[in-house]
């Protein structure tokens, strides 16, 4: 069975994969790159004026734009090219497999207790950050497309979330360790590129990435209760390892670190603001097609299951995300 991939869409959440430097450049980011140092040496070298153009420092400015000159003439043949990273051709084949076969990792399917409390607690996130910006920011569950991407903004200011004025994105952190990590670091590039997505959805121009601590659900609570009287069982010889005061103390310390009600609202937020870049969602818009070629290719070389012996590569040289 074949598939039409003309019209794949590319998740808001993985535009990252598909627009992220591999780990070499492509032919004709070597290419760019090369032009670039070309004309930055010699801007160098002309600045130099005459007198030190003839002198140590100068002769060997001039041996180096000499060498950029033949090593842009060198790949002057190439220089169109501009194959998929790696991590997208990784993320590719996933992708091939939800929308032909619908489906999924079984660890993606299911989940895990991370990202399960994200969705379980957005509710309560948007609740907390509309709290300390004094407005309502209004929770959203449509997905939106425009043909080329897709995706579901948690929420957003404005008329409709077609038409939105500011879309923040929030993330629930499990617990302060995960939290905290957040603290005096850059934002996730694939947060960013997310709302880069949501944006181009929505119309809005700007929003923010929230990391929040809330507290942990009723019933993931619960669940990780019973993991903690498990474990310490099988570390006992007791028939009830909840009777001892051991088990008290992990269990009370095991609510305390899961649950914030009690720190204020302003300490359980890290906000990174972010504005639309243009630039970006076009680079991404360019590369879709790419993509979906690379789709047809998976399915050809997929449906032909018969592959011929290659070079083995080195296991340092495999690319995974």
């Amino acid at each position: 069975m074949e598939y039409d991939f003309s019209k794949a869409l590319i998740r808001c959440s993985s535009l990252y994969y598909i627009v992220c430097p591999g780990k070499t450049k492509t032919p004709k980011q070597q290419y760019e790159y090369t032009e670039q140092v070309l004309k930055e040496e010699m801007q160098k070298y002309d600045d130099l004026g005459e007198r030190k153009q003839g002198m140590a420092n100068g002769l060997k400015k001039a041996a180096k734009i000499a060498g950029l000159e033949y090593e842009l003439n060198r790949l002057e043949s190439t220089k169109h090219l501009d194959p998929l990273p790696t991590s997208a051709k990784s993320y590719l084949k996933r992708l091939y497999g939800e929308l032909k076969y619908n489906k999924q990792s079984s660890f993606k399917d299911k989940g895990n207790k991370y990202t399960n409390k994200g969705k379980q607690v957005q509710t309560a996130a948007v609740q907390l950050i509309s709290s300390l910006d004094g407005c309502e920011y209004i929770e959203n569950e449509e997905r939106l497309t425009n043909g080329l991407i897709t995706g579901i903004p948690d929420a957003f200011l404005g008329e409709s979330i077609m038409n939105a004025d500011y879309v923040p994105d929030v993330k629930g952190s499990w617990d302060w360790d995960s939290f905290s990590e957040n603290i005096d670091k850059a934002l996730n590039p694939l947060y960013w590129w997310q709302l880069q997505g949501y944006f181009e959805l929505t119309g809005a121009k700007e929003g923010d990435i929230s990391y929040c601590l809330i507290s942990i659900p009723d019933n993931m609570l619960q669940d990780e209760i019973y993991s903690l009287q498990n474990r310490m069982q099988k570390q006992s010889n007791l028939i009830d390892v909840t009777i001892t005061q051991e088990y008290k103390i992990a269990e009370a310390a095991l609510i305390k670190n899961l649950t914030f009600d009690e720190m204020d609202e302003k300490e359980r937020r890290l906000k990174f603001k972010v504005q639309k870049d243009d630039g970006a969602i076009l680079k991404a818009y360019e590369t879709i097609p790419k993509c979906r070629d690379y789709l047809f290719e998976v399915q050809e070389k997929h449906l032909m299951g018969v592959f011929s012996d290659k070079e083995l590569p080195m296991l340092e040289s495999i690319e995974e995300i």
